[in-house]
């Protein structure tokens, strides 16, 4: 799996009336990759996909980009909904608040949730 096909299963899971749009700007930097919309509030979700390392001891980081990182924080303090969802081959981290700017080890995964449960909290999140 790769970033694009996990969001797109994720997006095969979503609620049918739940508005998306997967962003593709060419000419603005930093922009998250998808925008949601429901009847409750908007929310913006940067994706990214690692592979987990074999050692237990390796630092996983976001890579998120500098025009990346400070367009979620600035939305953030404008109280606009955004998060960072990082998948891997088996369980997935949903980060809002800041947390994408951590550091993560392969056991921070091992508690992670589902793609079914990543659409789930997005549907909460905007239709609920």
């Amino acid at each position: 799996m790769d970033e694009h096909s996990f969001i797109r299963a994720i997006h095969k899971q979503l609620h049918a009336d739940l508005y998306h749009w997967k962003i593709r700007d060419s000419y603005t930097s930093g922009i998250p990759d998808t925008f949601y919309a429901g009847p409750k509030a908007i929310l913006f979700i940067e994706y990214k996909f690692v592979k987990l390392p074999k050692r237990s001891t390796t630092l996983i980081k976001c890579n998120l980009s500098r025009l990346q990182n400070q367009w979620l924080k600035q939305m953030d303090r404008f109280n606009v909904p955004v998060a960072v969802v990082i998948g891997t081959d088996h369980k997935h981290l949903i980060l809002e608040k800041g947390d994408w700017e951590k550091t993560f080890f392969k056991e921070s995964f091992e508690q992670g949730i589902t793609i079914k449960e990543i659409a789930d909290w997005i549907y909460r999140r905007t239709y609920q």
